[in-house]
């Protein structure tokens, strides 16, 4: 048997071109059975708090985060990590439903922070905040998703 020379490339082509029509003659063989299939439902559950997502990334983020969404208009905290009560000293479910602009740790930006949580604006400041020790500063910034966000306080 004669073996012709062919560069590795060129074989690697012809055999995905060779594997590619396999596959789709199979997937038309598979799909072209014509069977009854039964029509899918979904269910959809309305009324729920959303929560954040995902809910371990925000347990565990070493920063200090809020969750905020909205309430009839108003921007309102959902949920505090447990950096954020560690640093500022509050307890876990610290302001959960209360307005944004009232929770966010002392410091004369919060209304200024909670209008750019209210209509997804950028809010990226470093700002002094009352902690539990004291005063510390935080590059404060604000991560809007639909409807929701992220208030993430950095250590400088």
């Amino acid at each position: 048997a004669v073996v012709p020379s062919v560069a590795p490339a060129v074989a690697l082509g012809f055999g995905l071109a060779v594997g590619g029509g396999l596959g789709a003659l199979v997937q038309l063989l598979v799909l072209g059975d014509g069977g009854e299939t039964e029509p899918e439902t979904v269910t959809v559950g309305g009324g729920e708090t959303p929560a954040p997502r995902p809910a371990d990334l925000f347990e565990g983020h070493p920063d200090p985060v809020l969750y905020y969404g909205d309430a009839e208009g108003t921007v309102v905290v959902r949920a505090v990590n447990p950096a954020f009560a560690a640093a500022f000293d509050v307890s876990a479910d610290a302001g959960t439903g209360a307005p944004l602009r009232g929770v966010v740790p002392g410091t004369e930006r919060a209304g200024a922070l909670a209008d750019a949580a209210a209509t997804g604006a950028e809010f990226d400041e470093r700002l002094a905040c009352e902690t539990g020790d004291g005063s510390d500063r935080y590059r404060v910034r604000v991560v809007a998703e639909s409807g929701a966000g992220y208030v993430v306080y950095t250590p400088v």
